[in-house]
């Protein structure tokens, strides 16, 4: 008796397993790609920080670079001080802004003070309650000593004053504070040289990193 042929196709059995070793297959597909997605996110976000640290130092020894005379005590800059040793660190400079015929026509005192991220107003930042309490900010306060929009004629470098009307701006955010560094944040060699030591702190998904590893480290020499 001749055998009965089997039809081809696929029995439900079939069908269900087969169905299911593409779903083990999708689900491990899956799951490498959501590890490559966060390895890659988390490489641009390092990649973003280490960005701000460096336009940051490039700004700062910009300004430094042209100074004049630096202050890192004694100085009292709308209404705190601003004292390289203090809780909030600070440091002050004279930069010549300009010059017409050899002569320089205005000077600018410049400050710039690391403090809590909670200080800076909501216009001024994202809002982030956890940054808030963790992390501080870098600012710069300007004012026109002579010469420019003061209108007053400079008759050679002017000392540093006790400002209290200076411009707030916002420089960095998401900045370490002093109190988390093992170095300071400022340090001034007493003569032409300062040195920069920053570093960000985020928080990701529960986790908190820093960019990078140990504090950014530069070193700026101004040139007068």
């Amino acid at each position: 008796m001749n055998s009965l042929k089997r039809n081809h196709g696929m029995t439900l059995i079939e069908l269900m397993v087969s169905m299911l070793g593409l779903a083990v297959i999708m689900t491990g597909l899956m799951g490498f790609l959501t590890g490559t997605l966060a390895f890659t996110g988390k490489t641009v976000s390092t990649a973003e920080r280490m960005q701000n640290l460096t336009d940051t130092s490039a700004y700062l020894g910009d300004m430094l670079r042209r100074a004049s005379s630096i202050s890192t005590t004694g100085l009292t800059i709308n209404g705190e001080a601003c004292d390289i040793s203090a809780s909030a660190p600070c440091f002050a400079m004279i930069v010549p802004e300009s010059t017409t015929g050899g002569n320089i026509d205005s000077y600018l005192l410049l400050a710039y003070r690391l403090e809590p991220r909670s200080n800076l107003g909501a216009a001024y930042k994202v809002s982030d309650t956890w940054a808030d309490s963790n992390t501080s900010v870098l600012r710069e306060f300007r004012s026109v000593l002579c010469g420019g929009s003061v209108g007053t004629t400079c008759t050679g470098q002017p000392s540093m004053p006790t400002i209290a009307t200076a411009q707030a701006f916002f420089v960095a955010d998401y900045l370490v504070p002093s109190s988390e560094l093992s170095v300071p944040v400022f340090a001034y060699d007493g003569f032409k040289q300062i040195t920069l030591y920053l570093q960000i702190k985020a928080r990701q998904k529960g986790q908190i990193s820093y960019t990078p590893p140990t504090p950014y480290k530069v070193t700026i020499s101004k040139r007068n």
